[in-house]
């Protein structure tokens, strides 16, 4: 069972953030990064595959030198990664998510898989259409928002859970190989020890750059199809009014106020 994990490092999320000048941006200069949250247990679901019927995890990543995603790629070889790919350009951070889908395309299509793994969505732009646009660009099924999966290899099929609004749940069959988009909470993502990521600095990481691709800033650049057009902290605006009275008379008061707010209708 061969699975891709498509991994991404993201700004811690205890970190204060703030938005550059030019409001294009976050101010990055010394944030610490992470692996995104949905990621990680994407790459557990993997390793767990891996552990139940054999064969091989290879995590890819698309970044800038900036997020130093190297740190990520070693603790994911301590958990049992087997191996990992890195394209590294700093016009990556620039990218929206159908142009990253694209760069994934051009790296994953020459591997050998029978799932790809990504997370549901990124913690810093949540834009949570990566896995689908890689996944229709690949010509693979997919299913996303997954919260439970099973495989048959020899029948070829996964059965999963996709996780609807609600409290719902879809249960699908989807024929391999296949892409899914993985839930938080679908498993409990290990640990790495200081140890293991130390052990696994001798890992070999296969960086390339956009020209190994075949592909150059320029065309990158021109796949976009969103466009920032201003980055800012939204103002928060809170009010507090407290009710007081006998009961009958705060209930009636609420009830105006709701009124008053259009939440009610006269």
């Amino acid at each position: 069972m061969d699975v891709v994990v498509c991994v991404k490092p993201v700004p811690l999320s205890e970190q204060e953030i703030t938005v550059r000048e030019d409001g294009m941006d976050i101010k990055r200069e010394d944030l610490k990064y992470e692996i995104n949250e949905w990621d990680n247990y994407a790459l557990e679901e993997a390793l767990l595959l891996k552990e139940k019927y054999g064969g091989k995890v290879t995590v890819v990543t698309v970044s800038s030198e900036q997020r130093n995603p190297e740190f990520m790629i070693r603790e994911c070889y301590a958990k049992g990664v087997d191996e990992a790919i890195m394209v590294l350009d700093d016009v990556l951070d620039e990218l929206d998510a159908f142009a990253v889908s694209r760069v994934l395309y051009h790296v994953v299509k020459d591997l050998k898989f029978d799932l790809i793994f990504t997370g549901v969505q990124a913690f810093d732009d949540n834009y949570a259409s990566t896995g689908a646009t890689l996944a229709s660009l690949l010509g693979v099924p997919h299913a996303s928002i997954i919260t439970k999966i099973e495989v048959s290899p020899g029948e070829g099929v996964a059965r999963v859970n996709r996780e609807l609004e609600g409290g719902l749940e879809e249960e699908v069959e989807v024929k391999l190989p296949a892409l899914f988009t993985i839930q938080t909470g679908i498993n409990q993502p290990r640990y790495a020890s200081l140890l293991k990521i130390r052990m696994a600095m001798k890992k070999e990481i296969k960086k390339i750059g956009l020209e190994d691709l075949g592909l150059n800033r320029e065309t990158i650049l021109g796949w976009r199809r969103t466009f920032i057009r201003r980055m800012y902290i939204p103002k928060v605006k809170k009010e507090t009014l407290y009710i007081k009275g006998a009961p009958e008379q705060m209930a009636s008061k609420l009830v105006e106020l709701l009124r008053d707010k259009g939440v009610l209708r006269r």
